[in-house]
């Protein structure tokens, strides 16, 4: 793929409906746009259940809860920002019966000031490590369920 020519930001928020099980949603949207930023070498940031927006979802009788997803181009990322922004509508678009009572979209470029990149952010490297970073520091890690996925294929070959 070509690597990009201006790096880019992008905000995306999901929104949870009253009276549905977060559950059911939460956990494979997550996937997916992780996934994403693995697939487009993206850095990213997973607010769940985020306080930003507190009195705005108490005073709201449609929405539950709202999950804040921040992105982040690198020097190897290899989507723009338009390319990125066409996926997340294609991938959650209101015609798709998977994300029913789930809203995701993503912010307004002229208002990403207001929400600044965290300085606590992940880094996908090459599958499936991770380089996680807290506060400027970073650390190289595999996350436990893709160990729990090595330890069974490694337990097959064994016991054959």
């Amino acid at each position: 793929m070509k690597k990009i020519k201006k790096k880019f930001r992008l905000n995306v928020f999901v929104s949870y409906a009253k009276g549905i099980n977060i559950n059911n949603f939460q956990i494979p949207i997550h996937s997916i746009l992780k996934n994403l930023a693995w697939l487009y070498r993206l850095d990213y940031s997973i607010d769940a259940d985020t306080r930003l927006f507190d009195d705005e979802i108490r005073n709201n009788p449609l929405y539950s809860s709202t999950d804040l997803i921040y992105f982040r181009s690198i020097d190897d990322s290899e989507i723009d920002l338009k390319g990125f922004q066409k996926i997340i509508n294609d991938v959650f678009s209101y015609a798709n019966p998977f994300i029913s009572g789930v809203e995701v979209f993503y912010q307004m470029q002229k208002v990403l000031k207001e929400y600044p990149f965290p300085n606590s952010y992940i880094r996908p490297l090459n599958y499936p490590y991770l380089e996680v970073f807290e506060n400027g520091k970073g650390n190289i890690m595999i996350p436990e369920i893709e160990l729990m996925q090595l330890d069974l294929t490694e337990k097959k070959k064994t016991d054959c």
